[in-house]
């Protein structure tokens, strides 16, 4: 496919936020830089959103609007990028907002270092204080990566968040990049663990670009925080489609002590507030993943007892007592974030899940 040269083509997931739309698209055609075009995907609203992204199409002819039934945030991030045309891509959600320089930037970052993806660094407004790893997660650093480095992922302020990166479209074609759009919750986490990796040329930027609105109400985000079981089970799915990716690409065997703890902690961050009976479909489930792709060698390489311990609960389920797999959670978080701050954070979910 031939890519229009210098231009910009964000793609923005449309479904049910009539109230902040107007914003959202606002902050777009206003940018410093003009050469964009703004992909719109209604995913099957059902509010008036619909209406006003046919008002902003005949408003200003750089808004394009793709209409789909409802089948979820990444199907309608990935009609988006089947539909640009632009030499690079980037993605804003629609209740969140664009600086006026964002595509300035990201195009001339992008076209001085040749780079396939850049990372850059967001803000967010809330009307309550944000989670206690928000600040950190959106803050990167000014540094170039040639190839691959798991420090990317586990150094760098690398992710959750697709809408804080831009690509070559190029790149995400040679790649096949795309959403898996099986996964409900997650699924940015999934995309980051499969970008990065393939990325001849990452960039990370300390510029802020990005207005992000934490939890709005009936938002994915909002909703995860009350269906903690499906979060977590989803989560599971998430590492299961990365480590099978990595498997495929060579490079899990690797990365295996890394990988295998922070898949213990993506999918057992809350479950130290989960019911007894969440707890142990989730640890069935995990089990069943750290099985499949890792061996009990693998507890040994692990850098902490408290990793091993954790892992070997779960490497032994259902046959390990629930009581011992609770304690072994514990002493997981307490030995990685310490005891005070693994307290605030379980308060600090409480909070959020019950407000």
């Amino acid at each position: 496919m031939a890519y229009a040269m210098g231009k910009i083509s964000v793609i923005v997931p449309v479904y049910n936020v009539e109230n902040y739309l107007d914003g959202c698209l606002e902050s777009l055609v206003a940018q410093t830089y003009q050469d964009i075009e703004i992909v719109c995907v209604n995913d099957g609203s059902t509010d008036g959103s619909r209406e006003k992204l046919r008002q902003w199409a005949e408003r200003d002819g750089r808004v394009r609007v793709i209409h789909q039934s409802n089948a979820g945030v990444s199907a309608a991030r990935n009609a988006g990028i089947e539909a640009a045309t632009g030499e690079f891509v980037c993605f804003l959600d629609p209740d969140d907002r664009f600086l006026p320089h964002a595509c300035e930037e990201i195009h001339a970052t992008l076209s001085s270092t040749g780079a396939d993806v850049l990372t850059f660094s967001a803000t967010y407004i809330s009307a309550s204080p944000g989670p206690l790893w928000l600040d950190d997660a959106l803050s990167s650093r000014d540094v170039d990566y040639l190839g691959f480095s798991i420090d990317i992922l586990f150094k760098e302020a690398s992710r959750p968040f697709v809408w804080r990166m831009a690509f070559k479209a190029g790149f995400l074609a040679e790649h096949e990049l795309r959403f898996d759009e099986s996964l409900h919750f997650g699924e940015d986490q999934a995309f980051c663990f499969a970008v990065y990796p393939r990325s001849s040329h990452t960039v990370f930027s300390s510029k802020i670009l990005y207005e992000y609105r934490v939890q709005r109400p009936g938002s994915l985000m909002d909703q995860r925080y009350k269906d903690l079981r499906s979060k977590m089970l989803e989560h599971a799915c998430v590492v299961e489609c990365v480590y099978a990716d990595w498997e495929r690409l060579g490079i899990l065997e690797q990365y295996c002590p890394l990988m295998l703890s922070w898949g213990l902690d993506f999918v057992l961050t809350d479950m130290l507030r989960a019911p007894q009976d969440d707890f142990a479909v989730i640890a069935q489930r995990l089990s069943g993943i750290l099985c499949h792709f890792f061996s009990e060698d693998t507890l040994g390489q692990l850098d902490t007892e408290a990793d091993r311990s954790l892992a070997a609960n779960l490497f032994r389920c259902p046959q390990a007592p629930l009581l011992s797999r609770k304690r072994a959670a514990w002493r997981f978080f307490r030995c990685r974030y310490g005891r005070r701050l693994t307290l605030r954070w379980l308060l600090t979910r409480f909070y959020l899940s019950s407000s």
